[in-house]
């Protein structure tokens, strides 16, 4: 009890000292002014009997006010006046010729560098090892006893504190300065530290004459004495003081540990570590105080058999009150919040919320977070590093911290008790006591609650305060909608039933409803322009979140999609009406998640039985309105000139239209069966190469009468992505040639028609409206499709007129099937070559030419090898009188083209 009290004196003494240190500063300013009013009076002829005239003998400085004014001292320790007459070359060669001015180079520079630094810290290290030596030297002859030679000991470390103190006030008094390389003053104070460090400790360690409690008390007393004496001997000690008084702890042991006697120790260090750190204004002091007493937390928390998280959370507690009330006190924050992070403002701030986030993730993963103490500490540890950045400005870096502290306790608090939740901690045999049924469902929601509303509370009340200053309030809103969102969905990950449950679904209304408002308000105090990218952004996409799980837990799959684009539509009306800019894009974002779902359960039922009605059945509801008001969304944006989302919302649109088309046929093709393991045929995969083509043509008619960038590069993704798959399926996967599949019993309208006409013929319509309006390359690579169709399609119906309704390729090739490839390839090349003649298309001529090569080497290769008699020679003479005819063809072309 007496330890808490005394930290508390400590810090309010800390507090006071600060104070009358800022009253020294302004009374020394004021003192300064004066003497400069006064010099000027002097000066300018000042009446007599003033101040500016009275006799120096009447005036009487005290040391002291001399200190303040900065003026020389007068009496017997002034020094004495250089003769002005004398240069200062003549008094740098006095009584040495070859002397040159003090700044004359670098030989001079080395002279000085030898004579006043090397050689005291030479002559320290050779004191310091003759006095081992002699230490050495008497017990090896047992000259004295251990008593005695701890008290000559003793005696040497209090001497080497008064010939520091002794040689400090001779530098003080005439003069000398300080040299920062080699200040003796330090040297042997840090020598008289050191040694009775080593005397308290070799009393208790090595020889037993004194016990632990009052070992430990003498160490730390001298550790504190050490930092003390800093003040007035430079940052070497304070060094020295911080290890001996976090190596204090580790040299003293005993029986019955108590942990509230070490960490209030351990906070009155750090908060003697911060005053000192403050007057100084060194950064790198703080950190390190920080640094040891975040390091006594972890190995605490990891390592301690019985530990005790409320004596722990007094050491949390200080290093809080230290930068609050300490580091970051009466300090002017004028730069930005985050040029703080490059000053030396900043970085204590972020050591001490480090150490804090560091010790609760070591206590989350090595302690019983079951246990009350546990959980109420980490309660705190969240809680403080909110405080602290609410009370300080540069304390913002503390939020991301307590941001991840909570994510962490949330994520255990889940996974605890979930089968292999033994991966979390370390030893083996805590696997079966994380085990079992886990935290209780009451519990949680009362942990996870207070946690949200504790990071909801401070995010929301600072994002509104900081609505001018985009960056803090931002930080603060992204507290205020991460955390919640992070409590409610460990909630019903953890414990709502997924398909259905009305609890937590009318809870997530409500914590919508709850985080919009808030982010409605504080968008009333930002910019109109900040409003995008600012606070009440994150907190209305937060609100849309929840609002989209709700919806997943209060309707069944079926409606999901439609309620969800129902929202979307009512987020596009609401931006209508200038509530907020960022209210198209979480429709836009709506509208993906709907497509999701369609990825994740096409028949958008569910587990629930789709109708086997062809069209009319929850297919054409769960994609028709969906796509229906994405339609009208974007004609809406469109209409209040929200170009991006707009475009966005057209694309959904097209896409979710064509999901729906698709899913209709094949529910259509499988009598009213969905599953991915059902078999695909030629005729499912020419359903969908004709959507795609369809959907391509549509998107150019829709760019002519709407011209938009989504219309002109939708109709060439989706068409090239039709085009790539019906290649590959049309070709090879689904060819009859390959997959032995029945074409049909009619000759001519069969599956062979279906399969290759239908899509030839489309892509052919899709060429000719594409040829003025979309690249050379996708209008070539149409018209490629077309003709390769076509060509598929003539020469598979020749094979089946041959070979019957099944056409695999295993069966033999009859002759007149042979002769049959070489004359109908023929005649398409003939109608080709006119076809590009008339349309003046050279990609139609160029089809033309390639049919009629394959032709030519087809009767060379194959015809003459299997061909005999009257079929061969009919073969070659109808190639060659081909042949002759084009050439003839194009000689009148080509003559006519001349004139």
């Amino acid at each position: 009890m007496l330890t808490q009290v005394l930290l508390v004196l400590a810090i309010l003494f800390a507090i006071a000292l600060l104070r009358t240190r800022k009253r020294l500063v302004a009374l020394s300013r004021d003192l300064r002014a004066l003497e400069v009013r006064v010099g000027a009076l002097t000066a300018g002829g000042a009446p007599e009997g003033s101040l500016a005239t009275e006799p120096d003998e009447a005036r009487v400085e005290s040391p002291a006010q001399r200190e303040i004014a900065g003026t020389e001292p007068v009496g017997p320790w002034a020094r004495e006046p250089e003769a002005e007459s004398e240069p200062a070359e003549a008094r740098a060669t006095v009584g040495d010729t070859t002397a040159t001015p003090l700044s004359a180079g670098g030989a001079e520079r080395l002279e000085q560098t030898i004579g006043s630094r090397w050689a005291i810290w030479v002559g320290g290290l050779a004191f310091a090892l003759g006095g081992l030596f002699l230490v050495r030297y008497s017990i090896e002859r047992g000259m004295f006893s251990p008593a005695v030679r701890l008290a000559m000991a003793a005696v040497a470390g209090f001497a080497a504190l008064a010939a520091g103190e002794f040689v400090r006030r001779r530098d003080v008094r005439l003069e000398l300065g300080e040299d920062r390389f080699a200040p003796v003053p330090a040297i042997l104070t840090a020598s008289g530290a050191a040694i009775l460090f080593g005397v308290v400790y070799a009393a208790h360690g090595i020889y037993g004459f004194i016990g632990p409690g009052t070992a430990f008390a003498l160490l730390g007393l001298v550790s504190l004495a050490t930092i003390a004496l800093s003040l007035l001997h430079g940052s070497i000690l304070a060094g020295l003081g911080l290890v001996g008084s976090y190596a204090t702890p580790l040299l003293v042991s005993t029986q019955s540990p108590n942990p509230w006697a070490l960490f209030s120790y351990l906070s009155l260090v750090m908060v003697a570590t911060a005053f000192l750190a403050r007057l100084r204004d060194t950064s790198w002091m703080m950190i390190a105080g920080i640094a040891g007493l975040g390091a006594w937390l972890v190995l605490d928390a990891r390592f301690s058999p019985e530990p005790e998280p409320y004596a722990a959370f007094v050491s949390v507690v200080a290093i809080v009150a230290a930068l609050a009330f300490i580091w970051l006190r009466d300090r002017e924050s004028e730069q930005g919040l985050f040029d703080r992070l490059h000053s030396a403002v900043g970085w204590p701030v972020i050591a001490g919320v480090g150490a804090i986030v560091l010790t609760g993730l070591v206590m989350v993963r090595f302690t019983d977070i079951e246990a009350a103490p546990v959980r109420n500490v980490l309660f705190g540890m969240m809680a403080l590093p909110l405080v602290l950045a609410a009370w300080r400005r540069e304390g913002a870096y503390a939020v991301p911290g307590a941001i991840i502290l909570a994510l962490a306790v949330l994520a255990q608090l889940v996974l605890w008790g979930i089968g292999p939740v033994g991966i979390i901690v370390a030893e083996p045999d805590r696997v079966v006591a994380a085990g079992g049924e886990g935290v209780a469902e009451g519990l949680f929601i009362a942990y996870a609650s207070a946690i949200g509303v504790l990071f909801a509370a401070f995010g929301v009340a600072m994002a509104w305060l900081n609505g001018h200053n985009r960056p803090l309030s931002r930080l603060w809103a992204s507290a205020a909608a991460i955390i919640p969102l992070a409590a409610y969905a460990s909630a019903v990950g953890r414990y709502a039933d997924l398909e259905t449950d009305y609890a937590y679904g009318f809870a997530g209304l409500l914590l919508a409803a709850v985080i919009a408002a808030a982010g409605l308000a504080v968008a009333r105090r930002e910019e109109p322009r900040n409003r995008l990218t600012g606070a009440s952004a994150l907190l209305l996409a937060a609100a849309s979140v929840h609002l989209g799980v709700a919806i997943h837990l209060l309707t069944v799959p079926a409606w999901t999609g439609i309620a969800l684009a129902v929202v979307a539509l009512a987020l596009v009306l609401a931006a209508s009406r200038g509530i907020h800019p960022v209210l198209p894009w979480l429709a836009v974002a709506a509208g993906a998640v709907v497509l999701v779902r369609f990825g994740i359960d096409p028949a958008i039922t569910g587990a629930a039985p789709l109708s086997t009605t062809p069209v009319f059945n929850w297919i054409l509801a769960g994609y028709g309105i969906p796509a229906a008001v994405f339609t009208v969304s974007a004609w809406l944006l469109g209409r209040d000139g929200t170009s991006a989302p707009r475009r966005v919302m057209e694309a959904l649109a097209i896409v979710t239209t064509l999901a729906g088309l698709a899913m209709l046929a094949r529910h259509w093709i499988h009598g009213g069966l969905l599953e991915l393991g059902l078999p695909a045929t030629l005729g499912e995969q020419t359903v969908y190469t004709i959507l795609s083509l369809g959907a391509s043509l549509a998107l150019i008619r829709l760019d002519d009468r709407a011209p938009s960038p989504v219309f002109r590069l939708g109709s060439m993704i989706v068409g090239y992505g039709g085009l790539v798959f019906a290649a590959f399926n049309h070709f090879f996967w689904f060819n009859p040639l390959w997959s032995g599949e029945n074409t049909g019993a009619n000759p001519v309208f069969n599956m062979i028609a279906v399969g290759y006409l239908l899509p030839a013929l489309l892509a052919g319509l899709v060429w000719w409206y594409a040829r003025s309006r979309r690249p050379w390359h996708y209008v070539a690579a149409l018209a490629v499709f077309a003709g390769a169709s076509l060509f598929a399609w003539i020469s598979l119906t020749v094979r089946r007129f041959w070979q019957g309704p099944y056409i695999s390729a295993w069966k033999e090739t009859l002759p007149g099937e042979t002769y049959t490839y070489s004359a109908v390839w023929l005649l398409i090349g003939i109608g080709l070559l006119v076809a590009g003649m008339r349309t003046r298309s050279r990609t139609i001529r160029a089809i033309s030419g390639a049919v009629v090569v394959l032709t030519v080497l087809k009767v060379f290769l194959v015809d003459m090898a299997q061909l005999e008699g009257v079929l061969r020679a009919v073969s070659f003479m109808g190639l060659g009188i081909t042949l002759i005819g084009i050439g003839l063809f194009y000689q009148r072309v080509l003559a006519r083209a001349a004139q």
